[in-house]
């Protein structure tokens, strides 16, 4: 299995946002939004305010809470990203790993695909998530590949507040481009080959739990649950 960025959380990775205690018509997700335009503003992930340590630091700083005169329950996000594969390609899939304080839904060129510490049914900008705890990595989620096109793709994510006088909210996300070579076959014989990689070798006789282990300084990744 080789995973390569598609977006990352880092300081490269812009994201519009919008921020305002007014909201926006549940149908926001369906058009994209010019910076400067309408209260539209940019910036890296992680956006939000945090006041424990993050996986990542905070690199856009957001009004939560008591900062505000009219407080917040949804805050909104949207970015593009290109894809280059042939998304027909049974063997390549695109997955998606966030970290949320609290609730979110996600919305991938107009179309919700996935919640996060929501409720079901209609949702508006006065619907509250679900409380958590420390923002952290998620688990992998899959992109529908029924929602993906050639080329230029948008994602759209509206975070909720479980309690709109919270003093924290985080938001940032990453996709990776997730593709599947072939099956690993016990005795197989050593091939050489141009793609570099790393092997995980477990040498005692028990499971080890991988779960938020990290490889730094020269790869940047975390593994999932």
């Amino acid at each position: 299995i080789t995973l390569r960025s598609v977006v990352a959380i880092d300081d490269e990775t812009l994201w519009r946002y919008y921020v305002s205690a007014a909201g926006l018509p549940t149908t926001w997700a369906k058009v994209e939004h010019s910076v400067g335009v309408g209260g539209w503003q940019e910036g890296p992930a992680l956006l939000g305010k945090e006041t424990t340590p993050l996986a990542k630091p905070i690199r856009t700083e957001l009004p939560v809470g008591r900062d505000l005169v009219r407080p917040i329950t949804t805050y909104y996000f949207e970015r593009e990203f290109e894809v280059t594969q042939d998304i027909a390609d049974s063997n390549v899939d695109l997955v998606m790993r966030h970290i949320v304080d609290d609730g979110a839904v996600f919305h991938l060129n107009g179309q919700e695909f996935h919640r996060f510490r929501m409720r079901s049914g209609n949702v508006n900008s006065t619907t509250r998530g679900r409380t958590v705890g420390n923002a952290k990595y998620s688990d992998m989620v899959t992109i529908p590949v029924e929602l993906l096109k050639p080329g230029k793709n948008r994602i759209s994510v509206e975070v909720h507040q479980s309690t709109p006088t919270s003093n924290d909210m985080v938001f940032g996300l990453e996709i990776l481009e997730l593709t599947t070579h072939s099956e690993f076959v016990v005795g197989e014989p050593y091939v050489a080959s141009e793609e570099e990689w790393i092997e995980i070798y477990n040498r005692s006789d028990r499971e080890i739990d991988l779960t938020d282990w990290q490889i730094d300084r020269a790869v940047d990744f975390t593994f999932p649950t």
